[in-house]
């Protein structure tokens, strides 16, 4: 600012000195004035120079914004400044990295507060920027009068489709001390609800629960819930909760049919930031009963005694008098189709299915609902050599598993999906035939998936850096040494552009490569101290991929990155595949300085290169 208005001011000297000397009385003013003009321009223009010399800066990548709304009690801060700075965050010192990332850790209090993080250089230059953090208060009791109730606590929050023997939970906060009770029209009224004691609250007054079971009587369709909190019969407040009650009944069955692009089930109604755990993908066109609803989740009757969760989305409404009954399996074949195994169960009519990979021995395991077997005739052809041996067990009365037992010591990927005529068709990779045992990745196809793009930045570190930057770099380092190596790559992305999980998802099952790697980097969240996590993982989702998730994960640490696991059940998209061994790799910790400085280093990502490449080679060989 002294640069631009010491320079603001040299047009008037230049072209109005009369003006100013006009109005100066005497000698002293005007040398007074002109001493001072002198001062307004040689000292700014001075200062502004030193400035413009010195290198020193500081500049804070987490938060991305100066203002922060959070709940958190703590909330990590990074950055970077001049390297051999005095960094205080908070005023706290903050170990400053050889290239001058810093992290730290503020402590939040209630309300809005106000934290400086300061650098000074060697050269005793100082500066200083500040965050400000608004953290709402915790809940807090409503007063006792006048009767109120908090219209948004009340629960269910969601629509509920439930049976009789079924129980509803209704809760809500209101005023402590008072009486409570709920109504849904047509199955109960004033059903008494309890005021919680504080030691199941969190020392909370005024948390009220009631719950009703449903009965063969009850008959509602999509009806409200009616709470009410009374202190007398004039002082009372009452409200209704956003989900609605349906009571299904057994002389009314609903059906629907799956659709859409990759259909799954679900264990159950949980969730997570990848969604809630999954059982499996099933194809399109079966019908289904429904048992139940919660929100956007139908939940499905597979057989007698198995249900799960189909998202509304992959659900189409289906007209129709019930099922048909139970049905039989006919007879199976096993042969070969090019690099795969087929095997081929006789079924009249689509019916659902899950599958699970088994390691030692290496089998998959297939489940078929709504069916009894009569399974007693199985063709195997000896051109399918990836296949030992297929039978079958009757789990239930509408429940048949068949067995898979494969030949090879890795688990290659299969595919389920119906024929048009009906009959559920698996096809089973055989391990890729190594011509060359020296260069065993010749003729492998491997799709490389770089972690991100273009709007999606992910995770960012202390030097700026967007995750997105290091996983494509990294990336295109791996698809350069495969190809060295003979392999045909295929990319996601080859550059900063957005590419939807969808589209992922396609690139994948239209080109079936041998091998998928997703590269990331990881990161810890706002409220976890980044510099006490670090260190290199792998990630996969079905069983068959740990042994290539091990490997992978071994020789990314011969680089010198630490240990932090191989995680399994991830349910990361990429690794839902059963299609082709799969394994995401979280390279390091973008959120950890020292991390944060090899995966940003062209030589260190070369090195570990070499070891994913060197892992993948030891993979195909076994």
């Amino acid at each position: 600012m002294f640069c631009h208005f010491a320079f603001a001011i040299l047009p008037v000297l230049r072209w109005h000195p009369a003006t100013f000397i006009n109005h100066l009385q005497t000698k002293e003013l005007l040398f007074k004035y002109i001493f001072s003009a002198i001062l307004l321009v040689v000292v700014p223009a001075t200062l502004c120079q030193a400035l413009q010399q010195s290198d020193h800066y500081v500049n804070i990548t987490l938060p991305v914004a100066d203002t922060v709304y959070t709940d958190g009690a703590v909330h990590r801060v990074a950055g970077n400044t001049r390297p051999g700075s005095v960094v205080t965050v908070g005023g706290v010192q903050a170990r400053v990295y050889p290239n001058g990332a810093f992290t730290g850790m503020l402590n939040i209090p209630y309300g809005f507060s106000n934290h400086e993080i300061m650098s000074v250089s060697a050269g005793r230059d100082t500066l200083s920027t500040h965050l400000f953090f608004f953290r709402p208060d915790p809940p807090a009791e409503l007063p006792e009068l006048p009767v109120a109730i908090a219209k948004l606590t009340i629960s269910p929050a969601a629509d509920l489709w439930l049976q009789p023997g079924e129980e509803v939970e209704v809760r809500f906060q209101g005023s402590p001390g008072h009486e409570a009770t709920f109504d849904i029209p047509g199955v109960v009224v004033n059903a008494p609800m309890r005021e919680l004691d504080p030691s199941e609250t969190g020392g909370l007054r005024g948390i009220y629960r009631g719950s009703y079971i449903i009965r063969d009587m009850d008959r509602a369709n999509d009806q409200t819930i009616q709470v009410r909190l009374r202190r007398t019969f004039y002082s009372y407040d009452r409200a209704e909760a956003a989900g609605r009650i349906t009571v299904m009944r057994s002389e009314e069955p609903k059906f629907v049919i799956t659709r859409g692009f990759r259909p799954f089930l679900s264990a159950g109604t949980g969730t997570d930031r990848l969604g809630g755990a999954r059982l499996g993908y099933i194809d399109e066109g079966i019908l289904l009963r429904v048992t139940g609803k919660q929100g956007n989740l139908y939940r499905v009757q597979l057989a007698s005694n198995t249900t799960a969760w189909l998202g509304d989305q992959f659900a189409e409404a289906a007209e129709t008098d019930g099922l048909p009954p139970a049905m039989l399996t006919g007879s199976a074949s096993v042969n070969r189709n090019g690099r795969k195994d087929v095997i081929t169960i006789a079924l009249s009519r689509r019916l659902p299915f899950l599958s699970r990979q088994v390691n030692n021995p290496n089998l998959i395991e297939l489940d078929i609902f709504g069916v009894a077997s009569n399974t007693n005739w199985i063709t195997h052809h000896l051109a399918a050599e990836g296949i030992e041996s297929v039978d079958w067990k009757q789990i239930d009365h509408d429940h048949v598993r068949f067995f898979i037992r494969l030949t090879g010591k890795h688990h290659w990927g299969y595919s389920i999906r119906y024929t048009a005529a009906s009959n559920l068709e698996i096809r089973v990779n055989r391990a890729p035939e190594i011509a060359d045992r020296r260069n065993p990745l010749r003729g492998l196809r491997i799709l490389v998936d770089a972690g991100h793009g273009g709007s999606n930045e992910g995770a960012m570190g202390a030097m700026g850096v967007q995750e997105k930057v290091p996983a494509l770099d990294i990336s295109l380092r791996l698809q350069e040494a495969l190809i060295r190596k003979g392999a045909e790559v295929i990319m996601t992305r080859t550059d900063d552009s957005f590419v939807s999980m969808v589209q992922r998802q396609r690139v994948a099952l239209e080109t079936d490569p041998h091998i998928l790697l997703s590269v990331h980097l990881n990161s810890v969240g706002y409220g976890s101290n980044p510099e006490r996590v670090k260190g290199t993982s792998t990630y996969y989702r079905h069983v068959g991929n740990k042994p290539l998730a091990d490997l992978l994960y071994k020789k990314m640490m011969e680089t010198g990155l630490g240990q932090f696991g191989v995680i399994g059940g991830f349910n990361f998209t990429l690794n839902q595949f059963t299609e082709f061994p799969n394994v995401l790799l979280e390279t390091g910790f973008i959120s950890n300085p020292e991390d944060e400085m090899k995966l940003l280093d062209p030589a260190f990502q070369q090195r570990l290169v070499g070891k994913i490449v060197e892992g993948l080679e030891e993979y195909v060989r076994e």
